[in-house]
């Protein structure tokens, strides 16, 4: 009986691992309702600037209780906002914003997918398709 190589083993053991992660990934209508769409006023508290998708950050008043939530959006990859000229500096933390979003379909209030980031004292729109501008 001939012995298998220990190297052949790694060597497709290393490839499915690698192949794994691409399978995972999904379509926005799998996690958000696009008929859904909502719009919130806050203070931007920050952007967590990593793949596989940017998250934005956004306190927002609740109205009723007066306390504050914090919003989560997800967008696209630093890549395609790369590609479409917008990079982490254009997150300017700290101030108000109005943010467009679609809901999440399991019905979480606070988290959405951007659509929309717009700055109350200077008026700059960020308008995003699936995760760009």
């Amino acid at each position: 009986m001939k012995r298998r190589s220990p190297g052949l083993l790694f060597a497709v053991l290393s490839l499915l691992a690698f192949a794994v992660p691409v399978f995972a990934h999904h379509s926005i209508s799998a996690e958000f309702d696009a008929t859904k769409e909502y719009t919130v006023s806050g203070v931007l508290k920050g952007v967590m600037w990593i793949n596989p998708h940017i998250v934005t950050l956004v306190d927002v008043t609740d109205p009723k209780t007066g306390k504050t939530v914090e919003f989560q959006f997800q967008g696209g990859g630093p890549a395609s906002y790369h590609r479409d000229g917008l990079y982490k500096e254009d997150w300017v933390v700290g101030e108000a914003v109005t943010c467009t979003y679609i809901a999440a379909k399991d019905g979480t209030r606070n988290l959405g997918f951007l659509e929309m980031l717009k700055y109350k004292k200077t008026g700059r729109v960020l308008v995003f398709r699936h995760g760009g501008q």
